[in-house]
């Protein structure tokens, strides 16, 4: 302890904050990892494709995202005081911990659960939910893979309710630790759910989330639109209550990730959601490093953009016509372009139309 108090007082604060987190990181794969090999639900390396990508998000999210939900919330229940300063009901707050604990959890989960829905439904919002939504591969350390605007407004939609109906306030005696307790416990219980553990929990599914239930959420189900459940972190209350909690028994999702090209790395997957909608859909220049699998050939596997492809018509979570894409390449923008291609089962698309290919000749779109 000594140590510490000396390096705090020595070190710079950023620096002695990423010690504190690396200590956190190291002790999660401690938990984690000899689960994950133990009851794996999937047979797969503990560093995985885009692992060093996630880690990077574990200190970005553990840095940034605490720091603009402290301002927002200060701002945002500084200005709900001139019309409820101590909440809708104060006697809330004079309830012990233990009692407050539960109807807190309840309450955030309920904001929690809207937000989430709301990512998902807005164009716009996608964007950056698309960043937790393109690993393609589930264990505990995809929980971290999020853009900090992304975890700053579900952990804001999560927190402020708490403030508004007055089971925490700011300015009473002390420091209330009741948001804190909530989103450590929503933070930790997220670990669970994104890992790569065979944990069904049956009898309680309904009652908490488990990994499971969550990793239907992350299915990349292409047209068929199952994606849109299972939003609840903890409590799958939500999403019984709401209409969208799937339960599938003993399958198993297929593949995880999404249609839309993200990039590999984090800064081109931070700057994503701020480009053009056309330039969003067909990816940016960091994702020329995707899978070899995936580049341009006229005999590969075409990314086309997720969600409905019906009779030529390319219509994704954007909301926009998106162009096939071939690895570096493109060919056109519309559905006759579409059309082209032979689209099996799981979106993918094989162009063997010769226009496709004089198309390709001529260089049109970017060439590799």
């Amino acid at each position: 302890m000594d140590i510490l108090r000396e390096l705090q007082a020595t070190w710079p604060p950023w620096a002695f904050e990423v010690l504190k987190f690396g200590n956190g990181l190291l002790l999660l794969g401690l938990v984690f990892v000899p689960l994950e090999r133990v009851f794996a639900e999937r047979a797969q390396p503990v560093r995985r494709a885009g692992w060093k990508t996630d880690v990077a998000y574990y200190f970005l999210s553990s840095l940034l995202p605490p720091k603009l939900v402290v301002l927002a919330v200060l701002t945002l229940v500084w200005a709900m005081q001139a019309w409820a300063p101590e909440g809708l009901f104060p006697a809330l707050a004079e309830l012990p911990l233990w009692a407050r604990f539960p109807a807190a959890l309840v309450v955030a989960e309920a904001g929690f659960y809207w937000a989430h829905r709301w990512m998902h439904a807005s164009p716009w919002l996608w964007r950056f939910h698309a960043v937790h939504h393109s690993a393609t591969s589930m264990d505990w350390l995809v929980n971290t893979r999020a853009h900090p605007l992304d975890l700053t407004l579900m952990r804001l939609c999560g927190l402020l309710p708490l403030y508004g109906l007055g089971l925490s306030r700011i300015g009473g005696p002390g420091i209330d630790a009741l948001p804190l307790m909530v989103a450590l416990f929503m933070t930790a219980w997220g670990y669970l759910i994104h890992a790569n553990i065979r944990f069904q929990l049956a009898p309680l599914q309904p009652l908490l989330a488990t990994p499971a239930f969550h990793h239907w959420h992350h299915e990349n189900v292409g047209t068929t639109g199952l994606r849109h459940s299972n939003y609840a972190a903890t409590l799958p209350v939500m999403d019984l209550l709401f209409g969208t909690y799937r339960r599938a028994g003993s399958n198993r999702p297929k593949r995880f990730g999404t249609d839309e090209p993200v990039p590999d790395l984090m800064f081109d997957q931070l700057m994503l959601p701020f480009m053009g909608k056309r330039k969003h859909a067909a990816g940016i220049d960091g994702y020329r490093d995707r899978p070899a699998s995936a580049r341009i050939g006229l005999e590969q596997p075409v990314q086309v953009h997720h969600h409905i492809l019906h009779r030529g018509v390319v219509d994704g979570a954007l909301g926009v016509a998106a162009p096939c894409r071939l690895g570096a390449g493109e060919i056109g923008e519309d559905a006759d372009d579409v059309e082209r291609g032979r689209v099996d089962e799981v979106g993918a698309a094989r162009v063997d139309h010769p226009a496709a290919e004089h198309e390709m000749k001529l260089g049109h779109g970017r060439g590799a």
